[in-house]
């Protein structure tokens, strides 16, 4: 089960829980966190050191119900 993405794309403080998305627009992830060495990227935006997380969106829908089981939820969601 895949459950991190590790991404190059500039990220910031507050952006936690943002979507990520794919080259088709479709959800793939949730930005969890940064690097510590990429808190530069406040002031200046580099490939070299830019590394961001994600949480991977097929790892959060198996815990929403596998653990929480909140089948309610995902079908309202639409998700099958």
């Amino acid at each position: 089960m895949p459950v991190a993405i590790l991404y190059d794309t500039d990220t910031t403080g507050g952006n936690c829980g943002s979507p990520v998305m794919n080259a088709n627009g479709e959800l793939v992830g949730l930005n969890f966190d940064r690097c510590y060495e990429a808190t530069i990227n406040d002031y200046q935006w580099s490939t070299a050191y830019s590394r961001s997380i994600a949480v991977d969106i097929r790892y959060v829908l198996w815990v929403v119900q596998k653990f929480a089981r909140a089948e309610t939820l995902l079908q309202e969601l639409g998700v099958r």
